[in-house]
């Protein structure tokens, strides 16, 4: 897609949805499972963007998680995720070895929004410090380096690959997801 198209930063949020809190399956259907309003509002503005908005499936069904999945044309939309690189079937640490290229030199503006939906997806925010820690253990190193990578091409602030991704104090507050900030709350 090129980077003057418009629903590239909707492309770049469901991308980065399939990595931090979804998975394509292996018959081709992508489905989101944001455990956040505002990963749910992402991903639901970006499938609107991209397809024709999205389905729920498991609503009601206390003992599943509510998934969310393109309305029309999912196989489809799947296989454009996955040609884009996003991970089919199991994501560990044998079948997800890097974040695509192009989103690591997407336009700031895409990868803002993929690092606000890791942060709110896979991080783990502390009560007494501003400093977040991005789930990635079941993922190679190589994974964690660019997803480090992606965080700090968005801010001036340190941010570092080792077991999972730290983003430092400065760089959360640099992003907006500080105690006091209202994306955190």
């Amino acid at each position: 897609m090129d980077e003057s198209d418009p629903r590239q930063p909707a492309l770049a949020t469901l991308l980065a949805g399939i990595f931090a809190c979804g998975g394509i399956a292996t018959n081709w259907v992508p489905a989101w499972l944001p455990e956040t309003e505002r990963g749910h509002a992402l991903i639901a503005d970006a499938l609107a963007d991209m397809t024709d908005g999205y389905v729920t499936r498991h609503e009601d069904d206390p003992d599943r998680p509510t998934e969310f999945l393109p309305a029309e044309g999912a196989t489809v939309f799947g296989r454009v995720l996955v040609a884009y690189g996003a991970p089919q079937g199991d994501k560990n640490d044998d079948s997800v070895g890097h974040l695509p290229q192009w989103l690591l030199e997407a336009p700031k503006e895409s990868r803002l929004r993929a690092v606000e939906l890791f942060l709110l997806e896979r991080g783990t925010f502390f009560e007494s410090k501003d400093t977040v820690t991005i789930q990635a253990r079941n993922r190679r190193q190589s994974y964690r380096s660019d997803l480090a990578t992606l965080v700090g091409s968005v801010t001036n602030e340190p941010v570092t690959a080792g077991r999972n991704v730290v983003v430092s104090a400065e760089a959360v507050r640099d992003l907006g997801f500080g105690r006091r900030d209202t994306v955190r709350r």
